[in-house]
């Protein structure tokens, strides 16, 4: 993140962030988290930048669940969290959750990703 924190969504997001560890308010000016060379290409692939994204709120449940699931040493933590951030929900809610962790489980630019091509 370089610049100035411009909303309060901003700021709260960003005081959440354990990388930053800091508390941050709206017209803090934060320093570059990466090199130059780095955001560049960042800007180039991806068309922002900045390496960071925003997740929409009801993204937050379904990217903890996701974290969890692809590493193998935290896979055994899915079904406590789960159970855990769904326990007041319905099946459908429930559902639906496991439906967007597992289309971005499937999802081919995040296999690419996960699963990269040997280089020759």
């Amino acid at each position: 993140m370089d610049g100035y924190v411009e909303t309060e969504e901003q700021a709260q997001a960003l005081s959440r962030d354990p990388h930053l560890g800091m508390v941050v308010a709206v017209g803090d000016e934060l320093e570059p988290c990466q090199p130059d060379s780095v955001l560049a290409q960042i800007q180039e692939e991806h068309g922002r930048p900045c390496p960071r994204i925003e997740l929409l709120p009801a993204n937050g449940t379904p990217w903890q669940l996701f974290s969890l699931i692809i590493r193998d040493d935290s896979r055994s933590m899915f079904v406590p969290l789960f159970k855990a951030l769904t326990g007041g929900q319905g099946s459908d809610a429930r559902a639906g959750l496991i439906r967007r962790v597992l289309g971005t489980l499937n999802d081919p630019e995040v296999h690419g990703i996960m699963h990269p091509e040997p280089k020759r």
